[in-house]
């Protein structure tokens, strides 16, 4: 926007589920919309939030597939830097965290297992549909336990 001349306000941004970083977050909301035509200099405000289903645009905007990186082996803070766009995660399974640990949270963690292999081709962000993306997502699904 700054490109085109615009200056931006954010109005609010709506809360992001825990472990969602800002690059998961999304204008929810624009003033004037997208298309409007606006003098230069005049200001854009955005409402941001998160919206955990796919916009219609991935098809026009996003690679056809992704590609599943190797985990296993990996602590939490480095698989998660791993996990590219594309792919939603499930965690199936976490192993209890032994007291020792505890102070070191989440990068006590190591990846045990993943599901699909490493360098399988998935559907970005999900199967595809003809308008858009069907609600059965490209999952990846990883076992955490206590090395």
């Amino acid at each position: 926007m700054h490109a085109a001349g615009l200056r931006v306000h954010v109005d609010a941004f709506g809360p992001l589920p825990p472990g969602t970083t800002l690059e998961g977050a999304g204008v929810g909301d624009q003033d004037p919309e997208a298309g409007d035509r606006v003098d230069k200099g005049s200001v854009v405000r955005l409402t941001m939030g998160f919206n955990p289903i796919p916009s219609p645009a991935i098809l026009k905007w996003h690679p056809r597939y992704a590609v599943v990186p190797r985990l296993v082996g990996l602590r939490w803070p480095q698989a998660e830097r791993q996990i590219g766009d594309g792919l939603w995660l499930t965690i199936a399974r976490v192993a209890p965290l032994p007291a020792d640990k505890s102070r070191r949270e989440l990068a006590a963690f190591t990846v045990a297992t993943q599901r699909p292999a490493p360098g399988t081709r998935v559907p970005y962000m999900g199967v595809r549909i003809p308008y858009g993306v069907d609600l059965r997502p490209s999952t990846l699904t990883l076992t955490l336990a206590v090395p």
